[in-house]
């Protein structure tokens, strides 16, 4: 798994914690998760999710709406 990992100048330890799609650490770490979902016709939604130091969800907003 090691060898897959990018080389950034970052401790390995910093590379694993980093590799993940959400990072949960002390002083760094995901705050928010933003997914825009375009369906077809021309509906829109938007979702963000926030989350405290902790890694705890503390907060969503939910939008759809039309494209013109």
């Amino acid at each position: 798994m090691h060898a897959q990992l990018p080389r950034t100048g970052v401790s390995l330890q910093w590379e694993r914690l980093l590799s993940s799609a959400f990072v949960r650490a002390p002083d760094y770490g995901t705050r928010y998760s933003t997914i825009i979902r375009i369906e077809s016709p021309g509906r829109a939604y938007f979702g963000e999710w926030s989350w405290n130091p902790n890694g705890s969800d503390i907060g969503r907003t939910s939008l759809q709406f039309e494209l013109e």
